[in-house]
């Protein structure tokens, strides 16, 4: 049987992750019909064949857990569940989506982005090609690429900002006359304050820009992020020296709750508020870490 290596051409996180940055570039320069956005939505829509391969590699990416025993039942569940995908149409999208992107872009072009998560994205592909019987792997390579997810998923990453990044941060840099897509607006209205975006902040839009039509699913990530920074920012209050300070923010935080939806859909002005909270929260926790440090 063939070795297994891996293929940047058939990683679906790698091709979405790499789309997601053309739809930066093109915003960037202007342009009205971004092909990438057309191609997200043809090839990763709700119930597309690779849409749900890309929830497991999410799944592996994005989920946080303490105990290395519970990350390692993570992974082990989510390479059964891929198991169970339909791989005849999952390669058949494949071979269609990069059809049309040889068509649309110069590969090297696109390709040429280095991303801070090459080595778990590639990781996840060989396990999953593994998984499926595509292929061998040798037992070392094994050990390692599992020991790359586990390690992702018991460590909390310290976001920092670079020029690799997803260029989030350009958004803010454009001219009022970029308002044809919802998020841009969105943007606008949360820097009319703030000067940049955190990680916490970018995943928010992530999930607005891709997964708003998903209303239910991105209603239920937005009050699970909603309960988070309330726990977060209550259990740093007494931390807070200042009297008048801890009284407003308690003030702040009995109006949070608001912004929780059990039906319809979640408005620019809910998610610019809850933007507000993560930069709140931001704040406090840059407060108690200068006065630590002082004390210490």
């Amino acid at each position: 049987m063939k070795r297994i290596s891996h293929s940047k051409f058939k990683n679906t996180g790698l091709l979405f992750e790499l789309l997601v940055r053309q739809v930066t570039t093109d915003i960037f320069n202007e342009k009205s019909d971004s092909v990438a956005i057309n191609m997200i939505k043809k090839y990763f829509g709700k119930n597309k064949p690779l849409s749900k391969e890309l929830k497991l590699y999410k799944t592996l990416m994005e989920t946080k857990y303490s105990s290395e025993s519970k990350a390692k039942e993570l992974l082990e569940e989510t390479l059964s569940s891929r198991s169970r995908l339909n791989n005849a149409s999952i390669k058949k999208e494949k071979y269609n989506i990069i059809k049309e992107l040889q068509e649309k872009y110069d590969m090297n072009d696109f390709f040429k982005n280095k991303l801070s998560t090459y080595k778990e994205l590639a990781s996840i592909y060989k396990l999953f090609e593994l998984k499926i019987g595509n292929g061998e792997l040798f037992p070392e390579e094994i050990i390692q690429c599992k020991d790359t997810l586990v390690d992702k998923i018991i460590n909390i990453p310290h976001p920092k900002t670079d020029v690799q990044d997803i260029v989030f941060e350009e958004y803010r840099k454009q001219s009022a006359d970029l308002k044809k897509l919802a998020y841009k607006i969105l943007i606008e209205k949360f820097n009319e304050k703030y000067s940049s975006l955190d990680a916490r902040q970018k995943n928010l839009l992530r999930e607005f820009i891709y997964n708003s039509a998903d209303v239910s699913s991105f209603r239920s990530y937005v009050n699970t992020q909603i309960d988070e920074v309330k726990s977060e920012i209550s259990n740093s209050v007494k931390e807070i020296k200042d009297k008048n300070a801890r009284i407003k923010v308690n003030g702040v935080l009995e109006h949070i709750n608001k912004l929780k939806q059990t039906k319809g859909i979640i408005s620019d002005d809910h998610l610019v508020q809850l933007m507000k909270y993560f930069e709140l929260n931001k704040e406090i926790q840059q407060t108690i870490s200068a006065k630590e440090k002082v004390n210490g």
